[in-house]
């Protein structure tokens, strides 16, 4: 509880004193005939009120956001999973997919963002799709393949199958 209240405490004082140091800022400005500096950083009230207006619209397009973000999420796994299947059946492509994959995902996504968006365009579903996907493809893709990896060699060679070793015996191997 001690903890909770000095949180509150500290974000209520910095706050506080954001919105009062900001007020006698603009008033210093307007008074030089200068830009306030409400005009590059609003003060929380100013915050507060925009978020209380515009809570309907900020609601929408969170949803909207979540949904493609999810659509990437959900294309980045279908992706892996095909990779590190085919890494599975074809030793060769793992070889040289995995110290690709590893090598793109060192470099930040958000620096590949700008490109991205201007090749997609800006504001439409297809660049932020793109983007989720790229930022969960590569871990799962590495994960997935350590975990394939690590299954035994013997629960491969009991099944008739790569396939059905996969299906039955190997992801059971994966639970813990």
């Amino acid at each position: 509880m001690k903890k909770i209240l000095a949180i509150f405490t500290t974000l209520s004082v910095f706050l506080a004193v954001w919105q009062m140091t900001e007020n006698r800022i603009n008033v210093d400005r307007i008074n030089n005939d200068e830009t306030s500096l409400e005009a590059f950083l609003p003060t929380p009230s100013t915050i507060y009120t925009s978020f209380k207006d515009n809570f309907g619209l900020i609601i929408s397009e969170t949803l909207i956001t979540l949904e493609r973000a999810f659509a990437g999420f959900v294309s980045g796994f279908i992706m892996a999973v095909a990779i590190v299947a085919l890494f599975s059946f074809f030793p060769i492509l793992r070889h040289v997919g995995i110290p690709i994959s590893v090598a793109i995902n060192s470099f930040p996504i958000i620096g590949f963002s700008p490109i991205i968006i201007l090749f997609f365009g800006q504001g439409t579903s297809l660049s932020i799709v793109f983007i989720s996907m790229l930022i969960s493809y590569f871990p799962i893709l590495i994960n997935l393949d350590n975990f394939v990896r690590g299954i035994p060699a013997d629960i491969f060679n009991m099944m008739k199958s790569q396939i059905t070793a996969a299906r039955g015996g190997g992801l059971m191997n994966g639970v813990p």
